[in-house]
């Protein structure tokens, strides 16, 4: 069963290691190192952007959705970067449903609309990798 956890909601003695997974997950974060990540994450406010998410098969990491809004630059120049197209297609949906939702909640309609695009085209298999290619 997956779970989709919160930065907020991982307890301060687990952060690190979540952290590390994810750099040995993905080269796309390697250029920072773990205490930059946990800088930059540790500094969330609860209900604001940028919200970090992370998703577990058990506990083992096995993707993440980092929402940063509309007007707040990020290291790729974009509003977020998640590995969904890596995830099953049902779990696919689930997160990026779910950060539909963030985003409008936010008043983000630019990047709601972007993810609403998103979930259609890798509904229809576009942008993503086929289902046994998947985490």
């Amino acid at each position: 069963m997956e779970t989709i956890i919160d930065y907020l909601d991982i307890p301060e003695a687990e952060r690190m290691p979540v952290l590390q997974a994810l750099l040995d997950t993905t080269n796309f974060w390697s250029k920072d190192s773990l205490e930059t990540l946990k800088e930059k994450m540790d500094a969330a406010v609860r209900d604001q952007l940028p919200v970090y998410r992370f998703v577990f098969r058990g506990d083992t990491l096995i993707g993440y959705s980092f929402l940063y809004g509309e007007t707040t630059p990020n290291q790729i120049g974009g509003g977020a970067v998640n590995n969904m197209d890596e995830l099953p297609l049902a779990l696919d949906i689930r997160v990026l449903e779910e950060d539909i939702a963030i985003w409008e909640q936010h008043g983000c309609d630019r990047m709601a609309n972007v993810f609403r695009m998103l979930l259609e085209n890798h509904k229809r298999g576009l942008g993503r990798r086929p289902e046994e290619a998947c985490r």
